[in-house]
């Protein structure tokens, strides 16, 4: 299963649906997350025509900022927990019959209300174990090594989001593809990223997160590629390559004549 998880920074854009199209295409993408839409109800309906992907979850925006949509194909099950300006929350059901969790999240844009949304994660947590996954912008890093160029990031930002993942049970996945995920004229940061229950990385432990591409836009998309079992891998025949050294060889002559 593959999950696309964007910032998109507003989706009535034709271009920026236009992207998304093609990478729903190009990526073969179950279900996607987007915040930041800046969409009424009548725009994401809109949206799910234009992508091709059937079901739909949203939350709409408020004044001109905000927004969220949850959209997915029929071969998946999916039924919904809850939402807020910040997340939506779902039950998911793989090809395997295996149940688990997804939240979709979007973190406070605003430094200094931030604890808002960690406070909002550690309450939708609950007491039950389960297989979690929570993907999307978080607007903040782990550590320093996360971010370059620009202001220093206040140290104590950083240890909040991280008390927040621990007090949650939730591991930061990696990403391969860029280490930074949003960009400006003079800084990068890794904004955008998943994390994990402990019990969920066991149930698909060969899933990973890529960052793609940049696009015009300051997030670049997160594609989640979830897995249980190892990609088998076809080998093909090698090609045949001619080692000029074999010409010294002291039977090169009769191996050549016999051929």
């Amino acid at each position: 299963m593959n999950v696309l998880a964007w910032n998109c920074q507003g989706i009535v854009n034709r271009e920026t649906r236009h992207a998304l199209k093609l990478l729903v295409q190009q990526h073969q993408v179950h279900m996607i997350f987007l915040s930041e839409t800046h969409c009424s109800a009548v725009q994401h309906n809109s949206l799910k025509k234009a992508i091709g992907l059937p079901n739909m979850i949203q939350v709409e925006r408020e004044e001109r900022s905000g927004g969220l949509v949850l959209l997915w194909d029929e071969t998946r099950h999916v039924s919904l927990r809850s939402t807020q300006y910040f997340f939506i929350d779902v039950d998911v059901v793989s090809e395997e019959g295996i149940h688990w969790r997804f939240t979709g999240f979007y973190g406070h844009p605003d430094t200094g209300q931030r604890h808002i949304t960690w406070d909002l994660l550690r309450s939708i947590k609950g007491r039950v174990v389960e297989k979690w996954l929570v993907a999307g912008d978080f607007n903040e890093i782990l550590q320093l090594s996360e971010k370059s160029g620009g202001r220093l990031r206040d140290i104590d930002q950083m240890v909040a989001f991280r008390q927040t993942l621990l007090d949650c049970n939730l591991e930061d996945m990696g990403a391969a593809g860029g280490n930074y995920t949003w960009s400006n004229s003079s800084t990068k940061e890794r904004l955008d990223r998943g994390v994990c229950s402990p019990e969920w990385l066991a149930a698909f432990g060969f899933s990973n997160v890529i960052n793609l591409p940049p696009s015009r836009l300051d997030h670049v998309p997160l594609l989640i590629v979830i897995r249980r079992d190892k990609p088998v891998r076809v080998q093909g025949r090698r090609p045949y390559r001619f080692e000029e050294a074999w010409c010294s060889h002291a039977q090169f002559e009769q191996v050549l004549s016999s051929a």
